[in-house]
C-alpha cells in the first residue's frame, strides 16, 4: 500500500526537525552507528551507550549488558561494530534479552505496586465501543479501533481497576456462537463470511488477536488474522516486542491491537487506576489444546503484559467445560497455563520491566513509530513516569468465572433465593472452578465472579450473592480474594422479574437495590469487592428514554468500599500477623490469634484457642465415637454439648460447624472416685498417725 503524501511530508518534518535540534531530548537516543540526530542530552543527562547502534539520554549508565558499563567513554560506540540486530524482518531468529537492569531507586520499591488493594471496584472495558477508527500518528492508524480517549477517561472515573478485554486465542472471532455444536450448523461465520472450517478449534500457535477488529477493504494487512494480530511468534523474547509488530513507518506490519491495550493503560494510569488485560472472553472458542500450547499461551501473555506495562492479567475463559467434552485435558491445561503465567509474570515480564520502558522510549523517536504526533507525545511523557517509579513487586493475575463454580454436591443449588425458579439438572458448567483451583490457587490473586447471565429451562434464576460468595471461601478460595460481578442493564427489553432488563443469556437484572445490598453485606465481611460488566456496554448505561442505569449503582457501591477499605486492610495484616507465627507458643503471644489444626489463625472476640473449651482440657480423639452433631455454633458449645453427653472429649471443626464427641466419662469418673477413696483413707491414717505422735 503507498504511503500518503501528507503522511510522507510529515516524517520528513520529523526528521528535519530531530536533525536540527540543538540537543536530544531527555531519554531519548543521542547516538550510534548511522545515527544523525543530536548528540548532546539535558542537562542532568549524558549520552550512554546501550551497543554501537544505540546510545540514549540518562542520568546514569544502567550497567548490566550496557556497553556504558564496559567502557569508559560514556556514551561512544565501541569498536568494530557488528550487523545491527534485525527488527524490520520477522523471520530474523529472536534476539538475546538483555540482563535486566535495575531499579533506579531501589530502596523505595516499597511503595512499587503490590497488588489491587481490598474492596476494589473494578469494571471491564469493551474494546469494541468507544473507539475511533483512524489516525494517521497511531501506529496502526486504529484500523481495529483505538480508545477514543475523551470517553474512556469519563467512563473509567468511579472505578478503582480496568480491565481491556478481550485479547483472544482465536482469530474467528464470532459473538452469534452459542456451543460448539451450534457452530456446526452455521455455514458461515455471521460477521466476516468466514466459512466455518474447524468449530471451537485448537489454538493456532501463531499470535494472540483482537476479539473486535475492522478490515480495510484493499489493504493486505488488514483484516481477520493478520490485521487482528495483537502479539505474535515472531516477538517473543524480543528486546521491546513493538520494535517488531511495528517494523515499518506506518506500523503495518500486523495492525495495532498492541497498541490498542498500551494506550488503554495509559489512560488508565493518568487517572491511578490498575489496568488489567483480560484473554479470553464468550467470543473465544479456540481450545488451549496441550500442554505444550499452555506453556505457549503462557509466553504470549507474558510479551503482552510488557508491551502493555498493564498490573496484571485476567483469565476469563468461559468454555472449559464445553472443551473439556470435546477435548479431554483442557481443564487441566488451563490449570497448567494459569501456573506458568505466574512464573512469566514473577519472572520475565518483571526482570525485564525497566529495560523494556527504556527501548519503548528509543523505539518512540525512530522511524518505524510513525509521523510523530499526540500519541508519541502523551507516551513519552507516560513511558518518563513509570520509568520513574519503582520496578512492582508483584503483578495481579485474576480468574474470571461464574456462580456456579463453587457448589455443595449434595445441594448444588443452594446459591439460589426461596423464589427462584430451580431446574432439574445442574449446569454442565458447575464446579468447574472447583476442579481447577487446587492447582491454580496459589497463582491467582483474584477471583471475579460473573453472578449474571442466568438463566435457564426453568427461567430466569434469582441469586442470592452472599452464599455465592461463601460457597467459593467453602470451596477454598481466601475471602479477600472472592469479588462479586454485577451485570447492570437498562436496554428495555421484554424480561420480566423486577424489571424489563435482559441480560445475555436469559438472564434478567435484579435491580439497583439488591446489588447495593448485596454489596454492602459483602463489604461488612471484607470480601474482595465488585466488578461490573461492562463500564462502556451500550445496554448498561442508560435506558431507551436516556435515563442513567450504570453509573449511579456503580457510584455507590464504590462509595461502600470505600468506606469499608480500611478496616479490611486492617484486618487483613492482622490475618498475616497470625500466619507468620509457626509455633503455638508465638501464635497465642500474638494477641487475638489462636492454634488450631497446627496452625495460626486469628480469632473472632473470644481470642481464647478452642482447646480452653475441652471436656477433658485438651482435643484428644479416643477410639470411640459418641455422637456427631452438625450445626454447633463454637467450639464451647461443642464442648458443653459433649460434656452433657457424658462424653471425655470432643472435637470442633469450625469451617463446616460439625462437632464429634468422644468416648464416655463413666470410667473416668470411676477412676476419681477411687482416687478419691484412697486419698480420704490415706487422709484418715495421715491424722491418726498424727494423733498418736501427740499423745
Amino acid at each position: 500500500m503507498s504511503t500518503p503524501f501528507a503522511v510522507i511530508v510529515s516524517a520528513l518534518s520529523f526528521s528535519l526537525f530531530v536533525g536540527s535540534s540543538a540537543c536530544a531530548g531527555s531519554w531519548n537516543q543521542c547516538g550510534g552507528k548511522t545515527f544523525g540526530g543530536a548528540t548532546c542530552c539535558p542537562q542532568g543527562q549524558s549520552c550512554f551507550a546501550r551497543s554501537e547502534w544505540y546510545s540514549q539520554c540518562r542520568p546514569s549508565c544502567p550497567g548490566g549488558d550496557w556497553l556504558c558499563a564496559k567502557q569508559t567513554q560514556g556514551g561512544l560506540p565501541a569498536p568494530n561494530p557488528t550487523a545491527p540486530p534485525k527488527y524490520d524482518d520477522p523471520t530474523s531468529p529472536p534476539v538475546t534479552k538483555p540482563t535486566p537492569t535495575k531499579p533506579t531507586n531501589p530502596e523505595t520499591n516499597d511503595d512499587a505496586f503490590s497488588g489491587l488493594g481490598a474492596l476494589q471496584t473494578t469494571g471491564y472495558y469493551e474494546n469494541w465501543n468507544n473507539v475511533i477508527w483512524w489516525n494517521d500518528n497511531t501506529p496502526g492508524r486504529c484500523f481495529t479501533g483505538c480508545p477514543a480517549e475523551d470517553e474512556v477517561a469519563e467512563l473509567i472515573k468511579p472505578y478503582t481497576n480496568v480491565i481491556y478485554s478481550f485479547v483472544t486465542l482465536s482469530n474467528t472471532i464470532d459473538y452469534e456462537y452459542h456451543s460448539c455444536e451450534y457452530c456446526k450448523l452455521l455455514e458461515t461465520n455471521t460477521e466476516t463470511g468466514h466459512p466455518h472450517d474447524v468449530c471451537c478449534p485448537e489454538w493456532d500457535g501463531k499470535s494472540l488477536y483482537n476479539a473486535k477488529f475492522k478490515k480495510i477493504n484493499g489493504d493486505q494487512y488488514s483484516g481477520r488474522g493478520e490485521g487482528a494480530r495483537v502479539i505474535s511468534v515472531e516477538d517473543l523474547k524480543r528486546i521491546d516486542p513493538v520494535t517488531n509488530v511495528n517494523s515499518n513507518p506506518q506500523g503495518m506490519s500486523r495492525g495495532n491491537g498492541v497498541i490498542n491495550v498500551g494506550e488503554f493503560c495509559r489512560m488508565a494510569r493518568d487517572q491511578d487506576k490498575a489496568c488489567i488485560v483480560a484473554i479470553g472472553g464468550w467470543s473465544d472458542w479456540a481450545r488451549i489444546g496441550t500442554i505444550e500450547n499452555a506453556e505457549k499461551v503462557a509466553e504470549f501473555i507474558a510479551e503482552l503484559a510488557l508491551w502493555s506495562f498493564a498490573d496484571g492479567i485476567d483469565l476469563d475463559f468461559e468454555h472449559l467445560y464445553e472443551f473439556e467434552k470435546i477435548s479431554p485435558g483442557e481443564e487441566k491445561a488451563f490449570a497448567h497455563m494459569t501456573v506458568k503465567i505466574r512464573e512469566q509474570l514473577d519472572g520475565y515480564v518483571l526482570q525485564n520491566w525497566r529495560s523494556a520502558i527504556e527501548s519503548r522510549l528509543a523505539w518512540l523517536s525512530s522511524s518505524n513509530a510513525a509521523p510523530w504526533g499526540e500519541f508519541h507525545e502523551k507516551q513519552k511523557t507516560y513511558l518518563e513516569t513509570l520509568l520513574a517509579r519503582p520496578t512492582p513487586k508483584r503483578l495481579a493475575l485474576s480468574f474470571t468465572t461464574r456462580f456456579n463454580a463453587f457448589a455443595p454436591e449434595d445441594d448444588p443449588w443452594n446459591f439460589l433465593t426461596k423464589d427462584s425458579p430451580v431446574p432439574d439438572v445442574p449446569y454442565s458448567s458447575h464446579n468447574e472452578g472447583a476442579r481447577v483451583w487446587p492447582t491454580i490457587k496459589d497463582a491467582i490473586d483474584y477471583v471475579n465472579i460473573m453472578a449474571y447471565d442466568a438463566g435457564s429451562d426453568a427461567g430466569p434464576l434469582i441469586l442470592d450473592f452472599v452464599q455465592i460468595a461463601k460457597n467459593f471461601e467453602a470451596g477454598g478460595v481466601p475471602r479477600h480474594k472472592i469479588v462479586m460481578g454485577y451485570e447492570p442493564v437498562g436496554n428495555g427489553k421484554v424480561g420480566g422479574r423486577p424489571f424489563d432488563n435482559s441480560q445475555a443469556g436469559g438472564g434478567i437484572w435484579e435491580g439497583p437495590e439488591v446489588d447495593l445490598a448485596a454489596a454492602k453485606a459483602l463489604a461488612e465481611m471484607c470480601f474482595g469487592g465488585g466488578m461490573f460488566w461492562a463500564l462502556n456496554a451500550p445496554e448498561a448505561l442508560t435506558t431507551p428514554g436516556g435515563e442513567e442505569v450504570l453509573r449511579p449503582i456503580v457510584e455507590a457501591i464504590a462509595a461502600v468500599h470505600d468506606q469499608g477499605r480500611e478496616k479490611c486492610q486492617r484486618e487483613r495484616q492482622e490475618d498475616k500477623g497470625c500466619a507468620a507465627a509457626k509455633s503455638k507458643r508465638s501464635c497465642l503471644a500474638i494477641s487475638g490469634c489462636g492454634w488450631q489444626k497446627r496452625a495460626c489463625v486469628k480469632q473472632g472476640d473470644d481470642p481464647k484457642p478452642q482447646d480452653d473449651c475441652g471436656v477433658a482440657g485438651k482435643l484428644v480423639k479416643p477410639s470411640n465415637k459418641l455422637a456427631r452433631v452438625s450445626g454447633v455454633e463454637s467450639a464451647c458449645k461443642c464442648s458443653e454439648r459433649c460434656r452433657n453427653e457424658g462424653a471425655a472429649a470432643f472435637e470442633y471443626h469450625r469451617s463446616d460447624q460439625i462437632c464429634t464427641c468422644f468416648g464416655k466419662v463413666k470410667k473416668i469418673k470411676k477412676a476419681k472416685a477411687k482416687k478419691s477413696s484412697e486419698e480420704q483413707d490415706l487422709g484418715r491414717r495421715d491424722s491418726v498417725q498424727e494423733e498418736q505422735d501427740q499423745l
